[in-house]
């Protein structure tokens, strides 16, 4: 990013491009945020299946007498 556009005799296109750059960083933010949303829900979801699976194994061991 070029920081030359603080001086008083800015340029039109010296602001334009200050915006843009700004623009950018805030689209990736967003979109990183998003990412990081949905990575965290699959994890959730990971767990839940993980869990349940678990519970459900230890339930047949418990049937079959494997557990006392």
């Amino acid at each position: 990013m070029d920081f030359t556009c603080f001086n008083r005799n800015c340029s039109y296109y010296c602001k334009n491009e200050f915006k843009n750059s700004i623009s950018k960083a805030a689209r990736f933010v967003q979109y990183t945020k998003k990412w990081e949303e949905k990575v965290m829900k699959n994890a959730i979801v990971r767990k839940k299946i993980e869990g349940y699976n678990g519970r459900n194994k230890l339930e047949v061991e418990k049937e079959n007498g494997k557990m006392e």
